[in-house]
């Protein structure tokens, strides 16, 4: 049986400039982080994914699927199922950034015992977009926790790039009470 999470450590690692995909590494904290978690462009059967794998120990634990599409993202598949995971006796599960707009996307996973949702997203937008998103991201969030009863942790991106894309994040985590108990500065 998991043991109850306190406080999820999380060590969050920025792609390069080229990938903007950010890392998520789990742990009961920080000094035993063993499991990683990334988003990757999935290729199976001829359809394209947008993914987040779980690798620990060296080994492919396994694959999330986002499931709520983006209108921009019509060449992806979406996926079907909420797979959890367990690593050193902490069961979580994802949600790929716009999933987290669907209160049944992280009701799904917290069905399945998990303790903590993992939120990669990568919201470099248009300034103008990226305006209207910077303060609701956090409150979304913020509301899956509170409802699912989960640790919510996101890894998002922050900075610019070129002169008319610009990400605000946020990168932080979030109590099950809805509470932002860490954030990644903004500039």
């Amino acid at each position: 049986m998991p043991h109850p999470l306190s406080r999820p450590a999380i060590v969050f690692r920025q792609g390069s400039r080229r990938h903007h995909r950010a890392a998520l590494l789990v742990g009961q904290d920080a000094a035993r982080c063993h499991a990683l978690v990334l988003g990757v462009i999935e290729r199976r059967a001829g359809q394209y994914f947008n993914s987040a794998v779980v690798v620990a120990g060296g080994a492919l634990l396994g694959v999330y699927r986002k499931t709520h599409l983006m209108p921009g993202e019509s060449l992806f598949t979406p996926g079907q199922d909420y797979p959890t995971f367990e690593v050193n006796g902490v069961r979580f599960g994802i949600n790929i950034c716009s999933d987290t707009r669907v209160p049944a996307a992280a009701a799904a996973v917290a069905a399945q015992g998990a303790q903590l949702l993992l939120v990669p997203a990568q919201n470099m937008m248009r300034r103008a977009s990226a305006l209207r998103w910077k303060d609701r991201h956090a409150p979304i969030r913020a509301a899956r926790a509170r409802e699912s009863g989960m640790w919510l942790v996101s890894a998002d991106v922050i900075g610019e790039r070129g002169a008319d894309r610009i990400g605000y994040g946020p990168t932080n985590i979030i109590s099950p009470q809805g509470e932002v108990v860490a954030q990644v500065a903004r500039r």
